[in-house]
């Protein structure tokens, strides 16, 4: 459901209109149905491998694993399941670094990122020896790439 249409219907049924998108969102139908089993009669827990119920999870986890990476065209092994926002963040902010520290030693932020990016950007770079740079604005208040170290 896209933003308009949730503003429409929440007005049309006198609900608080809901625009926090980034941090959750309303789930497809699609989506529910597809879980409603592991709410239910399937609720293994897919790390515990001494059991059916957790063997049932572990298959359901590696078939929605092997359908992603056939959606986007990768590995299987590429496919890593996080917690949550700020897990990813973490995992990715310091796989980037730590596979890129010979070559590259700054790291240029925003003032906007949210909390968890901003520290692991700084958490790596004291432990990369690496600059974090934050950004500069011009008077158009638009960021002034000029500075960035060539």
């Amino acid at each position: 459901m896209n933003a308009n249409a949730n503003i429409n219907e929440s007005k049309k049924k006198g609900r608080p209109v809901y625009l926090d998108y980034p941090a959750t969102t309303p789930m497809d139908p699609r989506v529910v149905e597809a879980m409603t089993p592991f709410f239910g009669d399937k609720f293994g827990n897919p790390h515990s491998r001494n059991h059916f119920y957790g063997w049932e999870a572990e298959e359901a986890v590696e078939k929605a694993r092997r359908q992603i990476a056939d959606l986007i065209g990768t590995e299987e092994r590429e496919i890593v399941f996080t917690s949550g926002a700020t897990e990813s963040n973490n995992l990715g902010i310091k796989g980037i670094t730590r596979f890129h520290k010979e070559n590259k030693n700054h790291i240029v932020t925003m003032a906007t990122e949210h909390k968890c990016v901003l520290e692991a950007c700084a958490a790596s770079t004291r432990a990369e020896a690496r600059r974090r740079l934050d950004e500069k604005r011009n008077e158009n208040k638009r960021i002034d790439r000029t500075w960035l170290p060539q």
